[in-house]
Formats: structure tokens, sequence, C-alpha cells
């Protein structure tokens, strides 16, 4: 499940989100936009807090956008 799907679904804002996540509310805009991926301490704490919901594949499945 992509990031901003569960986030929608959890009917929570991305700020709420990222005050949960313990991350700057900037970095988890640009995570959720696939304009950059996490790095791995960060996609661990994704995954955990998304109680799995969120794997790795979908934080880091390249989309073209990076470089």
């Amino acid at each position: 499940m992509e990031l901003k799907t569960y986030i929608k679904q959890r009917g929570i804002s991305v700020k709420k989100a990222a005050q949960e996540l313990e991350i700057t509310r900037g970095y988890l805009y640009e995570i959720v936009g696939k304009r950059i991926s996490p790095g791995r301490k960060t996609a661990i704490k994704i995954q955990d807090w998304s109680q799995n919901l969120v794997k790795f594949v979908d934080l880091w499945e390249d989309n073209g956008n990076r470089k």
C-alpha cells in the first residue's frame, strides 16, 4: 500500500503523520510525493508505524523521478 493511501485511510493529515513518525513535515511530503526515497532507518520507522501495511517496495519503488 502506498504511504499516501495509508495516511488517507487513517484520516490524518500529513502534518500529524510526520509528528507521529518524528520526522519533518517537508521530508514526509517529499516521500509521499515520491520525489525522494527515505533512508533505511526512516523506511523501517514508516513500516513499523503502518503496522507493515506500507512495505519497503512501496517506499523505494523507482518511478523514474529519482536520479
